[in-house]
């Protein structure tokens, strides 16, 4: 078993008073891999990632990221990317992170996702330009998806999304906001192609697991709803 250690959404702040490196703690004897679900900081401020790479100092295994909403929302990605790459963080945006664990490899296919409502209530084009923007930016993502996982030969895959693939884990959300949580555009080359399973955070009042139509187990892996500091998850 190759053993991911997952948690999402720690919206780290410079106003947080209260250390985030407990949840850590003992992640280098639990798990192989450490993935980051995106919104790694709150307001996507330079020195919240500076902040975020000082929680993460003692932690030894590999350190998985994508970006989420609020990481974008200081428009200083590009130096939010750079410093954390620098501090040992492997941020993904439509790329692929391989490790070979016990003489196994697994491939991590990583990319923020995007919004955009599930089933027949998805946002559809054709009815006025600004929506066709929301379709295309989720049918970039899911494109992203795709083109990775058709190039990725592991004996293990995961995908890593900030938004939610399917809306059985963002069940308990409010009614009004569940199209804001994902699309299910982004679940289409993920059970065409295959995966081992799923990851995503972005809804902090969701439901902590699904599957795709596929089969294919999806995990919400945000903070706020885990009864752990993060979710230990096995592929193999």
């Amino acid at each position: 078993m190759i053993r991911l250690a997952a948690v999402g959404d720690l919206h780290v702040s410079l106003r947080s008073k209260k250390s985030l490196a407990w949840r850590f703690q003992d992640v280098n004897e639990r798990a192989d891999v450490l993935l980051l679900p995106g919104d790694l900081t709150d307001n996507g401020y330079p020195d919240e990632a500076r902040l975020l790479l000082r929680e993460l100092t003692e932690v030894r295994i590999p350190i998985v990221a994508v970006l989420g909403n609020h990481d974008q929302c200081a428009g200083k990605v590009g130096e939010v990317v750079q410093l954390l790459t620098e501090g040992g963080v492997a941020v993904l945006d439509g790329d692929i992170y391989r490790l070979e664990v016990r003489g196994k490899t697994l491939g991590i296919v990583g990319t923020k996702g995007f919004q955009g409502g599930f089933g027949k209530n998805v946002v559809a084009p054709g009815f006025e330009p600004a929506v066709d923007v929301w379709v295309r930016e989720a049918e970039a993502e899911a494109s992203k998806i795709q083109h990775e996982l058709e190039g990725l030969s592991t004996d293990y895959r995961v995908v890593m999304l900030h938004y939610a693939p399917i809306r059985a884990t963002v069940q308990g959300e409010h009614p009004e906001i569940i199209p804001f949580m994902g699309t299910d555009r982004l679940c289409e080359p993920i059970d065409r192609l295959g995966a081992d399973l799923v990851v995503h955070g972005h809804s902090h009042h969701g439901t902590h697991s699904g599957v795709t139509p596929g089969g294919i187990p999806v995990y919400n892996v945000a903070a706020s709803l885990l009864d752990k500091p993060y979710a230990v998850l096995e592929v193999g």
